[in-house]
């Protein structure tokens, strides 16, 4: 995570905690959180297609240009074996 994506996040919640209470707080950051950790999944799962879809070896491979498997990168349902 890059340091002016904390620094922004930090900022945010800074406003909210003056703005709320805790009970309601809570649930915003969990609700984050949980972002967070789908957004780094999803990353993880990129990187697992690429390297099949990149590797002249694999029986999923479409080509070692990264212009021509663009799209798979971003194709939700796609799932590595």
């Amino acid at each position: 995570m890059s340091a002016d994506f904390k620094q922004t996040l930090w900022k945010a919640a800074d406003k909210l905690r003056a703005q709320m209470d805790a009970a309601e707080y809570k649930h915003i950051v969990l609700g984050l959180i949980f972002l967070k950790y789908i957004s780094d999944t999803f990353v993880k799962q990129q990187n697992k297609i690429r390297e099949m879809v990149s590797d002249p070896n694999s029986e999923y491979f479409i080509s070692e240009d990264p212009a021509e498997y663009a799209d798979e990168l971003e194709e939700r349902d796609l799932r590595c074996p």
